[in-house]
């Protein structure tokens, strides 16, 4: 063999070990993104469910993610938009059983107005024969120190299809291996009897438990929740009114009207408790102009106050909340149906008042004549709710 074939050859085998080099971090990183893909933490590629990625635990986490993900999906022609407390209470199945209609439930956990009427400008990218848009309001949202939670981004919305930001994070990242191993590492661990969030957007009964309640519940779970609200600059403590919060609503409702989208907009129905938090706060002359300004853009349901429902006796078995702030999906049910003018006689007759700038007045005199008498025989309720305040 001369010179030049021993070159030639070993020419060859650098090139084959060049291309072996580069070629094992490729089939590494790609077994890494395929690996994710068919795990599917966040419940985006929707490829297959097996027992190992049956329950998506990391859901919980990434909230805004999967539920921009769904919308581009599912294009649905119902949302329900709003904080937890629609992602708790208003279960899409109900809507479809009184209407025929599939909904999609794109509330999540702390949202803001900001938020929200960013994903109604996702939907509406995504669909343009949405039918109805059904809004749950509160209080803390217009503050201005609410900014949302980090896992929301603009950059994800208004398109059809994943951004590459997140396809990267999802496939390649720590975070996404991370995650994938603890689908399976919950997966193996824990068997429930329902998802712990339903495909239609609605955490289960199972979910809330496994994320939210976390063992605790009754007074000791009024107590953990109540003290955030009331202590926490996201809340009530330093709580700061936003004009620009008020203008998101306002934004919303001429983008339902300019598509003639049916809109519902409702105060979400906490605990009375959560009044009581308000109060102690020094914000219910605050709260009361909240509504005047919200009625003056729209008619809003108002579910808030002393009525038969809000003024549950705090227990370990609650038929209406999960803790001051939450209601449950039979709750929920009683809104839907009030929005929807459903089988009026099964809601209670003190559950709603339709706010307009010509009641909203009245209203608020009535609610507060309610507390009057609620207070008579909750007096201890209420010394339990001032007791939790941690700043002068």
């Amino acid at each position: 063999m001369n010179k030049n074939q021993k070159m030639k050859g070993r020419g060859t085998k650098y090139r084959r070990f060049n291309i072996v080099v580069l070629l094992i971090p490729l089939v590494l990183v790609g077994s890494i993104g395929l690996s994710n893909m068919l795990i599917d933490p966040y419940g985006i590629w929707k490829l297959t469910n097996f027992s190992l990625n049956n329950q998506k635990i990391e859901k919980y986490n990434h909230q805004r993610l999967f539920k921009a993900e769904d919308i581009i999906d599912l294009k649905p022609k119902v949302v329900l938009l709003g904080s937890s407390r629609t992602f708790f209470g208003l279960n899409p199945d109900y809507y479809e059983k009184i209407t025929g209609q599939k909904a999609y439930n794109a509330g999540f956990s702390a949202a803001n107005t900001e938020e929200e009427l960013a994903y109604l400008r996702h939907a509406l990218a995504n669909q343009s024969d949405i039918q109805q848009v059904i809004i749950g309001l509160d209080f803390y949202s217009f503050n201005e120190h609410n900014t949302g939670r980090k896992d929301f981004t603009l950059d994800r919305l208004g398109k059809d299809h994943i951004n590459w930001s997140d396809f990267t994070n999802i496939l390649f990242s720590q975070d996404g291996v991370q995650a994938s191993l603890n689908t399976i590492k919950f997966n193996l661990n824990n068997k429930l009897p329902e998802p712990l969030i339903f495909p239609n957007g609605h955490i289960s009964a199972s979910g809330i438990k496994q994320f939210h309640i976390l063992g605790v519940d009754g007074k000791e779970a009024f107590e953990r929740e109540l003290k955030v609200y009331i202590n926490s600059g996201e809340f009530y403590y330093n709580y700061k009114y936003s004009a620009q919060r008020l203008q998101d609503v306002r934004t919303m409702i001429e983008l339902c009207k300019e598509r003639k989208i049916d809109v519902k907009v409702f105060i979400s129905p906490s605990h009375a408790t959560q009044w009581e938090a308000i109060r102690t706060s020094g914000l219910w002359g605050q709260f009361e102009q909240w509504k005047r300004d919200i009625s003056a853009i729209t008619p809003v349901w108002d579910f808030s106050g002393y009525n038969s429902i809000t003024t549950e006796t705090i227990s370990n078995t609650m038929q209406y909340y999960w803790d001051n702030s939450h209601y449950t999906e039979k709750t929920g049910e009683l809104i839907v149906d009030r929005l929807l003018n459903h089988d009026v006689a099964s809601i209670p007759k003190d559950f709603g008042r339709l706010l307009k700038p010509e009641t909203v007045n009245q209203a608020i005199k009535e609610i507060n004549s309610e507390r009057v008498t609620w207070l008579q025989n909750n007096k201890k309720t209420i010394d339990f709710v001032e007791k939790l305040k941690e700043h002068n």
